[in-house]
């Protein structure tokens, strides 16, 4: 089990988590390219006040620390490792957090490479076509209830796709077909 606020090497936490880290806290690494030898610190919950947890979480974010997440996401990530990779080394097990901190995903392959911001803003597009496509046509007995709108409500909605999609999205629709 990691020790509170001590440092230690990422790969002996990762490791540790198998066995189950056994008190809820935040792991944190140094910024840069993560390998089995990144430092990292475990801040454990419970010896701090909400406030005291918040002023040490700020102070190790401005000071270089970046968020590797809590206790059950690196104990639930390193068990999807072990079982998708059961023969991964250390740098994979590495590689598999790594990936998931940054990219807030598993890892699809051993050698996956990192998505580019191009890729992502495809794939946010998409995931925003599809919801928009789902709301499905709109109903030309039905008004939609945003003033100056001229376009209709979709159907189990008093707004129209444009506006549904806003509303639930809490952005600016990219659609209006």
């Amino acid at each position: 089990m990691p020790q509170g606020r001590e440092v230690q090497r990422l790969i002996d936490v990762l490791k540790a988590s198998r066995q189950g880290l056994g008190e809820l806290g935040w792991l944190y690494v140094e910024t840069g390219k993560m390998s089995p030898n990144s430092r990292c610190i475990w801040v454990k919950n419970d010896d701090l006040t909400d406030e005291e947890a918040d002023q040490v979480h700020e102070r190790l974010r401005q000071t270089g620390w970046r968020e590797g997440h809590y206790d059950e996401m690196v104990e639930d990530l390193v068990k999807w490792c072990d079982q998708q990779y059961p023969e991964a080394d250390d740098a994979l097990l590495v590689r598999a957090f790594e990936y998931y901190v940054v990219n807030d995903a598993l890892l699809p392959s051993p050698d996956a490479v990192d998505p580019t911001r191009e890729d992502i803003a495809r794939d946010i597009l998409a995931a925003d076509r599809a919801f928009y496509d789902s709301l499905g046509p709109e109903d030309q007995n039905s008004k939609c209830r945003i003033n100056g709108c001229d376009r209709h409500a979709v159907r189990l909605s008093v707004l129209c796709r444009v506006h549904h999609f806003e509303q639930i999205r809490k952005k600016t629709c990219p659609f209006s077909d």
